[in-house]
């Protein structure tokens, strides 16, 4: 029964293709076509792209990053603002750290490379958005 119906199929699908001519484009069709896409107007703009973030407003992220991390690594960690004491936030929240933190001792080497990662990927960012701004100002 199912050979049947493939059989009736086939056979259908054969005289629809014997059926149908294959069409094709005229001699001068490319020509045609050609002359016609040249006679269009040129527009002489292109559309410009501008980045949401400029490149100096990276330049001032990457900065206050780098000094953000320096400050951490090398700043100074008595200092306390006067307006930090009186939001009272040592009686409202909890700040210690657990067991295991506060005793963690880092070596000073793993310090500097954790630094110096830190700075490469920030130098990273922004080789990556330059790339990219230059990209966009050459299509």
């Amino acid at each position: 029964m199912k050979k049947h119906n493939e059989k009736e199929q086939e056979d259908l699908i054969r005289s629809v293709l014997r059926e149908t001519n294959l069409e094709t484009p005229s001699a001068g069709f490319t020509e045609q076509l050609l002359s016609r896409i040249e006679q269009l107007p040129v527009y002489g703009y292109t559309t410009s792209y501008t980045p949401l973030i400029s490149g100096k407003a990276w330049s001032v992220i990457f900065l206050v990053m780098i000094s953000l991390s320096l400050f951490a690594v090398f700043g100074m960690k008595d200092v306390t603002p006067e307006w930090i004491s009186q939001l009272r936030l040592q009686e409202r929240l909890d700040f210690s750290l657990p067991e295991s933190v506060r005793n963690l001792n880092l070596p000073s080497a793993l310090l500097y490379g954790l630094l110096a990662v830190t700075i490469y990927i920030y130098y990273q960012v922004m080789r990556l958005n330059v790339i990219k701004n230059q990209q966009n100002q050459a299509v």
